[in-house]
Protein backbone atom coordinates (compact mmCIF):
# COMPACT_ATOMS: atom_id res chain seq x y z
CA UNK A 1 0.00 0.00 0.00
CA UNK A 2 0.57 3.31 -0.61
CA UNK A 3 -0.46 6.68 1.15
CA UNK A 4 -0.01 10.01 -0.84
CA UNK A 5 -0.37 13.19 0.28
CA UNK A 6 0.07 17.00 -0.43
CA UNK A 7 -0.65 19.71 1.82
CA UNK A 8 -2.81 23.24 0.40
CA UNK A 9 -1.09 25.22 -2.19
CA UNK A 10 -1.28 27.94 -4.37
CA UNK A 11 -1.95 27.64 -8.73
CA UNK A 12 -0.10 30.73 -9.00
CA UNK A 13 2.46 33.02 -7.27
CA UNK A 14 0.60 35.32 -5.82
CA UNK A 15 -1.35 33.26 -3.81
CA UNK A 16 -4.48 34.39 -4.90
CA UNK A 17 -7.16 32.80 -2.74
CA UNK A 18 -9.52 31.79 -5.92
CA UNK A 19 -6.39 29.82 -7.14
CA UNK A 20 -6.04 27.65 -4.01
CA UNK A 21 -5.21 23.82 -3.70
CA UNK A 22 -6.46 22.29 -0.92
CA UNK A 23 -4.70 19.30 0.67
CA UNK A 24 -5.54 15.66 -0.66
CA UNK A 25 -4.37 12.63 0.13
CA UNK A 26 -4.64 9.27 -2.32
CA UNK A 27 -4.65 5.54 -1.36
CA UNK A 28 -3.08 3.09 -3.81
CA UNK A 29 -2.91 -0.60 -3.15
CA UNK A 30 -1.49 -3.73 -4.31
CA UNK A 31 -1.06 -7.21 -3.47
CA UNK A 32 0.49 -9.73 -4.88
CA UNK A 33 1.25 -13.66 -5.07
CA UNK A 34 4.19 -15.43 -5.98
CA UNK A 35 5.19 -19.47 -7.01
CA UNK A 36 8.07 -20.40 -8.43
CA UNK A 37 9.51 -17.78 -11.03
CA UNK A 38 5.79 -16.44 -11.67
CA UNK A 39 3.88 -13.76 -9.64
CA UNK A 40 0.36 -12.81 -10.01
CA UNK A 41 -0.87 -9.10 -8.64
CA UNK A 42 -3.63 -7.01 -8.78
CA UNK A 43 -3.49 -3.61 -7.61
CA UNK A 44 -5.90 -0.16 -6.96
CA UNK A 45 -4.46 3.45 -7.91
CA UNK A 46 -6.95 6.12 -6.45
CA UNK A 47 -8.60 3.05 -4.43
CA UNK A 48 -11.00 5.57 -2.91
CA UNK A 49 -11.43 7.17 -6.18
CA UNK A 50 -11.34 10.91 -4.70
CA UNK A 51 -11.75 13.73 -7.11
CA UNK A 52 -9.55 16.43 -6.33
CA UNK A 53 -7.91 19.73 -8.35
CA UNK A 54 -4.13 19.33 -9.24
CA UNK A 55 -3.97 23.07 -10.87
CA UNK A 56 -6.48 25.71 -11.22
CA UNK A 57 -5.92 27.97 -14.61
CA UNK A 58 -8.43 30.22 -12.89
CA UNK A 59 -11.80 30.36 -11.09
CA UNK A 60 -13.52 28.21 -13.43
CA UNK A 61 -11.03 26.20 -15.07
CA UNK A 62 -8.12 23.50 -13.97
CA UNK A 63 -6.67 19.85 -14.15
CA UNK A 64 -7.56 17.21 -11.91
CA UNK A 65 -6.52 13.98 -10.77
CA UNK A 66 -6.53 10.86 -12.39
CA UNK A 67 -9.75 8.46 -11.64
CA UNK A 68 -9.56 4.99 -10.08
CA UNK A 69 -7.11 2.55 -11.83
CA UNK A 70 -8.05 -1.48 -10.97
CA UNK A 71 -5.56 -3.31 -12.39
CA UNK A 72 -4.26 -7.32 -12.50
CA UNK A 73 -1.35 -9.02 -13.85
CA UNK A 74 1.62 -11.67 -14.21
CA UNK A 75 5.31 -11.04 -13.83
CA UNK A 76 7.39 -14.19 -15.63
CA UNK A 77 11.23 -14.07 -14.95
CA UNK A 78 13.10 -16.01 -17.12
Amino acid sequence: SQLRHHSGYFSDDRNLAERRIEAATIVDARASWTRGRTTLFGYARNAFDRLELTYLFNASFGTLSDPRELGIGIDQRF
